[in-house]
């Protein structure tokens, strides 16, 4: 190789190098940008100590770090969940007066209860909540039932316990309480009279089960309309 060829290439990595040394003593001087000189020819060189150029060279600043790229690709979408808990309706009428309708009872899990209804024109109409087990703890009961009379005498009862809780009559009543752990233990809604919105929310054990519905006894028919929606 000729000698000034090697000469040239030398002063390249030399300069190179110290590019590179003032960019690296520039970095952790600043978190932002960092300066070296450079001459109209493209040379490079250092800052002086005093932190200023050489002759025939201009202080050139570099961003430490560049522009923000273009954003990337969406992500795959992800797995599709487990469907939720679906809520089961409760439907029954009659206008007998000797043959009670019953509507299917159904076991709700989380909270472990078991749930139905059944009514008789001129007679009762019933909600009950059985506990088939007697595990897992007391039952908390909360909620309301607003009755009105729609040409009868509006009455009933709500039994927890296998007592009275509550004389119904027409207006609203506060429903609150504990249903005992015991096994085929019930609640139950007792209506005589009128057509009553009921809405219960049952807890155990941290899951949740809510009852919202209409529970009527007519002077010629009964009916009961509820659904039960748990928890997740």
């Amino acid at each position: 190789m000729p000698a000034r060829k090697a000469l040239v290439l030398l002063a390249g990595a030399l300069t190179l190098v110290g590019l590179t040394s003032a960019i690296t003593y520039a970095a952790t001087t600043t978190s932002a940008t960092v300066s070296a000189c450079r001459s109209t020819h493209g040379r490079l060189a250092l800052l002086t100590a005093k932190g200023k150029c050489p002759r025939g060279f201009r202080k050139i600043t570099l961003n430490e770090r560049g522009p923000t790229g273009p954003r990337g690709a969406t992500g795959r979408t992800g797995a599709r969940g487990p469907a939720g808990p679906a809520a089961v309706s409760f439907y029954t009428f009659t206008a007998s007066t000797s043959t009670p309708a019953e509507a299917t009872a159904v076991t709700f899990g989380g909270v472990g209860v078991r749930i139905g209804a059944s009514c008789t024109a001129n007679s009762v109409t019933n909600v009950f909540i059985i506990d088939p087990t007697g595990t897992g703890g007391d039952i908390t009961l909360d909620g309301a039932l607003t009755l009105e009379a729609l040409g009868t005498t509006a009455g009933g009862s709500i039994v927890v316990n296998g007592s009275p809780q509550m004389t119904l009559m027409e207006g609203t009543h506060v429903v609150g309480g504990a249903m005992d752990a015991g096994q085929n233990n019930v609640a139950d809604v007792q209506l005589s009279g009128g057509e009553g919105n009921l809405q219960l929310i049952l807890q155990r054990g941290g899951r949740t089960l809510t009852l919202n519905g209409i529970v009527a006894q007519f002077p010629n028919g009964c009916e009961v309309l509820l659904q039960a929606v748990p928890s997740a």
